[in-house]
């Protein structure tokens, strides 16, 4: 049996794939997974580390702009398709796995033409551009939110299975077990890639109150603003651990009380499933303002402070997060707000889903 990912571009699109291929190959250790992405390094690391083959497809965003700033989509979509096309013959593959993202639109219509059954995940609560058109010819659709069905169209079996990324209750258990009694421990993320305005404003805040509030500080920069970020907090020592991507991000969610950062679907869902309260900046250009439909659910149950990108300064972070690490109640009381919203069975409900349609031979193609 082989299962291909079409996944990549963000970690929001591909960890939740990560997490379901590990549930499908431990419920049929001799399946084969394929990823199929931009080829990105975080990409090839993950796959590396997981034993997964990785496939680069050429493929492209829609740019807003001109038309001149789209003038060769057509031609690196249907390079992608021809490549992807190509391997999948090759491959005899199953089932596809499609999670959303310009990425997955090549390899999502290769395996359509050749009649190979689909399963379309949507991480967000508002639908990407990609997720809204393959649904209309995809086998399945899983959601992470109920609120994504109204945009959904098309004749695809509908399920809600909540996000993959969201860790299995054993791990949130054993990782409260194995803590220690210490001081408390701050993770700042801007997504895998990274966001300028919370690398300058976190920097400035610590600089500015310093890290008596914290043991630690988990800092991901990304790789562009790294160096200097790296720099300027080196003056603060060793509890300010500063790097482009953490690759053990599971192992260090089982350390973190408090969070700063962009509101992307898998951040959310990480965010929910670990309990842990946040200070959420959404990026203010995402598609279809998903970003900030994802930040106002966690704040609306009370779970997290949405702060827009234009008001955000380090004065104004200090004092939410003096008020979150501050007060141990209100602590806990965002961090059960915030459990109550994970389902910590999606990765292994999705993998199911996708196991039962690779063994019913095809039954559902077409």
């Amino acid at each position: 049996m082989q299962v291909v990912f079409a996944a990549g571009g963000t970690g929001g699109h591909f960890i939740p794939a990560i997490s379901v291929a590990r549930e499908i190959k431990r419920a049929n250790p001799g399946a084969r997974v394929l990823f199929m992405g931009t080829g990105k390094h975080f990409e090839l690391e993950a796959c590396k580390k997981e034993g997964f083959e990785h496939m680069k497809i050429p493929s492209g965003p829609l740019r807003r702009g001109t038309v001149l700033a789209n003038l060769m989509l057509p031609v690196e979509v249907l390079m992608g398709i021809i490549q992807s096309s190509r391997r999948l013959i090759e491959e005899r593959s199953e089932v596809l796995v499609s999670m959303g993202g310009y990425p997955s639109v090549p390899p999502f219509f290769s395996a359509r033409i050749l009649c190979i059954p689909t399963v379309v995940h949507e991480q967000n609560a508002e639908p990407g551009v990609a997720s809204r058109l393959e649904s209309f010819f995809s086998t399945e659709v899983c959601l992470s939110y109920d609120s994504a069905r109204s945009s959904i169209r098309g004749s695809a079996e509908v399920s809600v299975t909540g996000n993959p990324a969201t860790p299995s209750r054993e791990e949130v258990v054993e990782a409260k077990r194995k803590r220690s009694k210490g001081g408390l421990n701050l993770l700042v993320m801007g997504g895998s890639q990274g966001a300028r305005v919370l690398n300058e404003v976190v920097t400035n805040y610590l600089l500015e109150t310093g890290t008596a509030a914290w043991e630690s500080v988990y800092f991901q920069t990304g790789q562009v603003d790294n160096e200097w970020v790296r720099k300027k907090l080196s003056e603060l020592g060793d509890s300010v651990i500063v790097e482009p991507f953490f690759h053990n991000m599971r192992e260090i969610y089982g350390r973190i009380d408090v969070a700063v950062t962009r509101a992307g679907a898998t951040t959310i869902t990480e965010l929910s499933g670990w309990g842990i309260p946040a200070v959420l900046i959404p990026y203010p250009y995402s598609t279809g303002g998903h970003q900030k439909k994802n930040a106002m659910m966690l704040e609306k149950v009370g779970a997290a402070y949405v702060v827009e990108q234009s008001l955000f300064n380090h004065r104004r972070l200090a004092r939410l997060l003096d008020e979150i690490a501050g007060n141990e109640t209100r602590r806990s009381e965002m961090s059960a707000a915030a459990s109550r919203l994970a389902r910590h069975d999606a990765a292994r409900d999705v993998a199911l889903k996708v196991l039962n349609l690779a063994s019913a031979g095809g039954g559902k193609r077409g």
